[in-house]
């Protein structure tokens, strides 16, 4: 079957697919404006436009590049320095759609081109997730398509509009030899950009990926008006290695933020003291036996380092920079127990931890550093502060539900027994004019994860009970010993105190107690290509390199003396090739090549009235313009090199081709006219003539 692609159809594809392709990198970063997308219009408007004939206005690309300028400037200027990178993305897509959008000759094409790659390295900072390869892969091969179809095309003299026309027409170029040729060398250039980001000095971003700080994920105030935090988001949030299956099974709490103001509104953290970090380890959680677990957490916890539970020992081990020869380090606990990085959560950031991790309302053995909470010392009195406009039904109702058991075990039990049973888990909030938490308690009894959270903290407070609402994620899913925590497990609990013990963890929202989730097939594949990613490309540093080069060493280190010897030789013997062949195309440099009969009658003509060597790097056309510029355009071998010429290249380049009598005819005419041409010079001229 053959294929009947034209060459412009082919090169307006590949061009317009290649700069799909470098805008669909930088946007799916998410860092660019929602209006952006419509960017990738551009390239296809500019397609049609093209195959139709049609020419877009120049002044539209001005106004498109300056609109571009001006956006990029107002992000910079509201941004400051660590805008930069973003800003620059803006400027280079604006550019490139107006670019697209304005093309008249084949250089504009290249111009594009070179924007288009010019935008895909600026992606490589503004988009760090595992779709920066795919598209990558998918722009390398269309680059390498619309360059070979653009040379193809670009072969004619820009001032040869018909020439020009007729290579568009050509539909013998798209051929499976072709698609193989351009397969080849795409496959080529992704091989040398793999080794050159494995070989190239690991140098870092530095502060370039400064702009990457993106909100937290842990806010530091919840409102219970509005949708819940992060709902049905993919993106992996943390991963964690070294919890077996049993303990996952029982329920896993990444434990991030900690908030202890605590209104009918929602909740809080009183940051006031911040600054007093206590010792980096020992969050005071009740007595659990230890285990040693590796975390890896994604620049989007700000300088939270989400943990288990408690912790005994955290160690950095790589990543959080922008440079991933650096790693970052740990500052301190606040008061409110969190645990703080020295700076923002860059990259991912993978550290060791060694503590507890607790199931919900397990209680451990006794604390010996854990004194009773007393209310009159402010840092303590936090955990039992009520809102001032508390409703006296609500502490009724937590009297009520508590029970009459003085034991703060016994109340807390009949509190998440209350919440469990009488309530129900919806992702829908409700509608409430003033108070949400007195109306989720009162009235309506149903809500997402921050009301149960809420109304636990609340209920526990109203009992004498020290407690406070922590916000993370909870469950996970399970992939063959990792846990993969994503934007979807956003979750929020409670912690209450229990004199002599320490805080213990608790949750009575109803959607905690679902089954397990399993990553498997299709799910889990992916989320094996974005640890690879996120491990061995975004983490690469100069200690990964020299360790793979180290294998590399090794690897050929261990082959057998005849192995070496046959890849030797294979080096020379391609060495010896490429050579041969660079001396062959030396050789075959400046004769005159005429694969066309009436190609070769023009040549000879021409040759004859110019008396000198047809250079291989002219055209035919070229050749025969040259000849004509020396003839009166009545004489007979000008008509006869002009209908033969055109002949010629309708044959060539043309829909349809020539028949044979035809060429033939045409070819008698010029010899004939370039006979009688000779006879008819002045033998004066002739002798005049350099010598050849």
């Amino acid at each position: 079957m053959r294929l009947a692609v034209k060459l412009g159809v082919a090169h307006e594809l590949g061009l317009a697919g290649a700069c799909t392709a470098a805008l669909l990198i930088v946007l799916v970063g998410g860092e660019l404006p929602a209006f952006a997308w419509l960017g990738l219009g551009a390239p296809w408007v500019s397609m049609a436009l093209k195959l139709a004939g049609r020419i877009t206005p120049a002044a539209s690309g001005t106004l498109l590049g300056l609109a571009s300028l001006a956006l990029a400037a107002g992000t910079l200027v509201n941004g400051g320095i660590e805008a930069s990178v973003l800003a620059f993305g803006e400027l280079l897509l604006g550019l490139l759609c107006a670019r697209v959008l304005v093309r008249r000759t084949p250089a504009h094409d290249l111009q594009t081109m070179l924007l288009a790659l010019l935008l895909m390295l600026a992606a490589s900072v503004l988009n760090v997730g595992l779709s920066y390869l795919w598209l990558f892969v998918t722009f390398a091969v269309l680059l390498v398509w619309a360059l070979a179809t653009r040379q193809l095309l670009a072969a004619a003299p820009t001032d040869s509009a018909l020439r020009e026309s007729a290579r568009r027409q050509r539909t013998d170029v798209v051929t499976p030899a072709f698609f193989g040729a351009t397969g080849a060398l795409s496959l080529a250039v992704l091989a040398f950009a793999a080794a050159v980001f494995v070989l190239f000095p690991r140098v870092g971003f530095g502060d370039l990926g400064a702009f990457l700080r993106k909100e937290s994920a842990l806010p530091s105030d919840v409102g219970l008006r509005g949708d819940p935090r992060a709902l049905g988001g993919t993106k992996v949030v943390a991963r964690v290695w070294g919890v077996d299956a049993e303990r996952f099974a029982k329920g896993l709490y990444l434990r991030g933020a900690v908030y202890d103001q605590l209104t009918l509104e929602g909740f809080g953290q009183d940051k006031a003291g911040d600054e007093r970090l206590g010792r980096a380890a020992g969050l005071t959680l009740t007595a659990q036996p230890t285990q040693r677990y590796e975390l890896t957490v994604m620049p989007m916890v700000g300088d939270t380092l989400p943990t288990l539970g408690g912790v005994d020992t955290l160690r950095p081990l790589s990543g959080g920079t922008a440079n991933p020869n650096f790693a970052l380090g740990v500052l301190g606990r606040t008061p409110r127990d969190e645990l703080k990085a020295n700076d923002t959560v860059l990259s991912a950031f993978r550290y060791e931890v060694t503590g507890s991790i607790p199931a919900p309302g397990e209680v451990g053995a006794p604390v010996d550093d854990a004194p009773p909470l007393d209310p009159t010392v402010p840092r303590d009195a936090r955990w039992l502060q009520l809102p001032g406009d508390l409703d006296p039904e609500l502490t009724r109702l937590a009297a009520e539900v508590a029970g009459p058991s003085d034991d703060p075990r016994e109340q807390a039990r009949a509190i998440r027994r209350f919440l469990l049973e009488r309530f129900h888990y919806s992702q829908e909030p409700p509608r409430f004019a003033r108070a949400p938490l007195r109306a989720f308690l009162l009235e309506d009894r149903q809500g997402h994860c921050e009301y149960f959270a809420a109304a636990h903290a609340l209920l526990l407070r109203a009992r004498g009970i020290g407690a406070r609402v922590v916000g993370g994620f909870q469950g996970g899913a399970w992939d063959d010993g990792w846990v993969i925590f994503e934007e979807r497990h956003a979750h929020a609990w409670v912690e209450w105190y229990l004199p002599g013990h320490g805080w213990v963890v608790d949750d009575g929202t109803p959607l905690a107690t679902a089954p397990r989730e399993e990553l498997s097939g299709l799910a889990a594949l992916v989320e094996a290509l974005r640890r690879q990613w996120d491990d061995r490309v975004l983490d690469y540093s100069i200690g990964d390199q020299s360790e793979a080069l180290q294998r590399a060493r090794s690897a050929v280190g261990s082959l057998d003396l005849p192995v070496k010897r046959a890849l030797v030789a294979l080096g020379l013997l391609g060495a010896l090739v490429g050579i041969g062949l660079a001396w062959h195309r030396r050789r075959r440099k400046g004769r005159p090549t005429a694969m066309h009969p009436l190609a070769r009658a023009l040549l000879e003509a021409s040759f004859e009235r110019q008396r000198g060597t047809v250079s291989a790097d002219r055209t035919v056309r070229e050749v025969v313009m040259g000849s004509l510029a020396e003839l009166d355009e009545r004489d007979a071998l000008a008509r006869a090199l002009r209908q033969a010429l055109s002949l010629y290249e309708q044959d060539r380049f043309g829909a349809r081709a020539v028949d044979a009598d035809t060429m033939a005819a045409a070819r008698q005419r010029l010899r004939r006219a370039s006979r009688e041409a000779r006879r008819a010079r002045p033998r004066s001229a002739l002798a005049r003539r350099p010598r050849s």
